[in-house]
Order: structure tokens, then sequence, then C-alpha cells
């Protein structure tokens, strides 16, 4: 009967011959939907965010079959990355919301809800320049996979 270090071992080296061509793979996903990394429709922002959280876990999962510097710094700017489009998609949410409550409310929370509005407006803005450097730090860092 064989020991369970001996098993973990083989699955470690089935995982590292495996895990290159599996993370390449979700990372082109990743690298085909950031091109519209500069749009500002929520909805495509987020399926880039979807796309990135699930290559992060997969690398975080994988990372214990390569040297662990060099998944760190990938995990990490990817994780960054993410919060920022996690912020964004906030922001998006809200004001949604706020448009429901424009539609349906009482006309005098019209002005706090217009100023609300441009307030997360202005949130927005900020944060696309924001997103645009995360993701240029993303793509800079190197892909411990290779």
């Amino acid at each position: 009967m064989r020991s369970a270090s001996v098993i973990a071992r083989k699955m470690d080296r089935s995982i590292a011959r495996l895990a290159p061509a599996l993370l390449a793979e979700m990372e082109d996903e990743v690298a085909e939907r950031g091109r519209k990394i500069g749009c500002r429709d929520p909805v495509k922002l987020h399926a880039i965010r979807k796309s990135l959280k699930k290559l992060r876990y997969a690398a975080e999962d994988m990372q214990s079959v390569f040297p662990r510097k060099k998944g760190k710094r990938f995990v990490k700017s990817a994780r960054k990355l993410e919060k920022k489009f996690g912020r964004l998609n906030d922001m998006a949410s809200a004001r949604r919301l706020l448009a429901i409550l424009g539609a349906d409310g009482d006309a005098g929370l019209l002005p706090a809800i217009a100023a609300m509005d441009m307030w997360c407006e202005n949130r927005e803005k900020k944060m696309m320049a924001g997103l645009e450097k995360g993701w240029r730090k993303y793509r800079e860092a190197p892909r411990f996979w290779e």
C-alpha cells in the first residue's frame, strides 16, 4: 500500500504538468476580455472581473507546485486588480439603485439622489484611472507558470 506522501508527490507532479496550460488558457481569457478595460460598460467590466477571479483562485490553488516567490507577485497583483474591479462594480450598482429610487421615489428626494449620483459618477471616473493603472501592473507581473 502506498503512503499518503507518495501519492501527494505524484499528484503534485501531475498538477505541475497540467497547471501551465490551464493557467495560460485562463490568462488568455482575462487578456481577451481586458481589451475592453477602457469601456465604461459595467457588464463588460464585471465579465473581466469574473475571469480574473477564476484565474486568481486557480493560481492560488496551483501555486504550491511552483516556487513560492514567483507566484506571490502575480497573485498579489491579480488580487489588487480584482478589488479595483469590485469597487467599480459597487459604484455601478449604487447608481442603478439610485436610478430606481429616483424613478419610484418621492420628489423631495430627487436633489439628494442627483447629488449622490454625481458623487458616484465622479468616483467612477477616478476609479477608471486607477483600474487602468492596476491593469498595467497586473500585465507586468511575471506569469509564474511559464
